[in-house]
């Protein structure tokens, strides 16, 4: 069949379409394949290819969080690990397919510290590392929903971290990975606590006793590499996040003066299907505003943006 036109594809369409999203999935799906112990490997898979969650909160202490978990219960009419975005509108990787990518840029920054590690002589538990980073936020896969009109229904996203926690000990992930995943948000290595309290809450939730389990205490984890590592992987979002809203005004202000006959967010959707935010940031802090407006009326041309 022929592709649909560009400017009637959903975003799920889109990202299906977008070589960058097809190569950070690509990438992600060759990392989770490379994982050695093949109980992880199993583990992660089903849990990224099969997106319900198997929690049954016992003690609900958050509301929003079984809110949350009977949301991503619900079919969608696509393949999250295609179309999810990277986080909401206000944050990093808002589009289409932003998912694959923000978790590819993390798990590249991950090898990367892994293969220096490995310079200086370090043993790397690199499967533990690879799992904790591609699944946590594996609850954003179904938390933010995209409707075929490119609106986003995020409104469960605050619990993903802890729902993401939660199913990996419901599902028996080994304690590690749960400890590095744990601690991709908050820093295992710099607030043990912090990370020691999402456990616990996420614990408390689903009714187990974390420490006969083996999630806690921390132990080693706390000061391990690998804490460290993933931690720091997931960094570059604060930077990504910033981008995109710096340049969210900008392209509001062309929209407006370009008379653009679709919904905005469709039209951010569709720019960013084929374009990286930083190479439209550096177009905007080198050149200016009008030089990004002046490149963004030509996309818009060549791409038949001409009315519905």
């Amino acid at each position: 069949m022929p592709e649909k036109p560009l400017w009637q594809q959903t975003p799920w369409e889109l990202a299906c379409g977008s070589e960058r999203v097809q190569k950070a999935r690509a990438f992600v799906l060759e990392q989770v394949a490379g994982i050695q112990d093949q109980a992880l490997r199993d583990a992660t898979e089903k849990m990224l290819f099969d997106p319900i969650p198997l929690i049954t909160s016992r003690e609900p202490f958050a509301s929003n969080r079984d809110t949350g978990v009977e949301k991503m219960r619900a079919s969608l009419p696509y393949d999250p690990t295609w179309a999810a975005p990277g986080a909401n509108l206000q944050s990093h990787h808002s589009y289409p397919g932003g998912w694959a990518i923000h978790t590819q840029l993390d798990l590249k920054s991950l090898l990367f510290f892994c293969e220096q590690a490995a310079v200086e002589g370090l043993t790397v538990n690199r499967d533990a590392c690879v799992a904790a980073i591609v699944l946590h936020d594996w609850a954003k896969l179904k938390l933010m929903v995209w409707d075929a009109e490119h609106n986003l229904d995020a409104d469960q996203g605050i619990g993903h971290h802890q729902i993401a926690i939660g199913e990996v000990m419901v599902r028996k992930f080994p304690p590690y990975v749960v400890q590095l995943l744990a601690g991709v948000h908050g820093g295992l290595w710099r607030d043990p606590e912090v990370v020691q309290d999402f456990i616990l809450e996420a614990a408390h939730w689903i009714g187990i006793d974390p420490y006969a389990a083996g999630y806690l205490p921390l132990g080693a984890a706390e000061k391990s590499f690998e804490a460290w590592a993933v931690n720091q992987a997931d960094a570059t979002m604060w930077l990504k996040r910033r981008i995109l809203l710096s340049l969210d005004d900008p392209l509001k202000r062309w929209y407006k003066k370009a008379n653009n006959p679709y919904p905005f967010q469709q039209v951010r959707n569709v720019l960013y299907s084929k374009y990286n935010e930083l190479e439209l940031w550096q177009i905007y802090q080198s050149e200016g505003e009008d030089r990004l407006a002046a490149f963004l009326t030509d996309w818009f041309a060549k791409e038949g943006g001409c009315g519905r």
